[in-house]
């Protein structure tokens, strides 16, 4: 999902993913698939 009509922190239009709702659909997709040791890497 893509999410239009936004804008950035400077007030300039761009488009922006939905990434909650790509990393809901990619855990659930693992999860159906039986993936158990589904890991999240940490940022920084």
């Amino acid at each position: 999902m893509i999410v239009i009509n936004c804008f950035d922190n400077q007030g300039i239009p761009a488009i922006v993913p939905d990434d909650q709702r790509g990393q809901h659909d990619l855990f659930l997709t693992l999860i159906k698939k039986r993936y158990r040791r589904i890991g999240i890497p940490k940022q920084g």
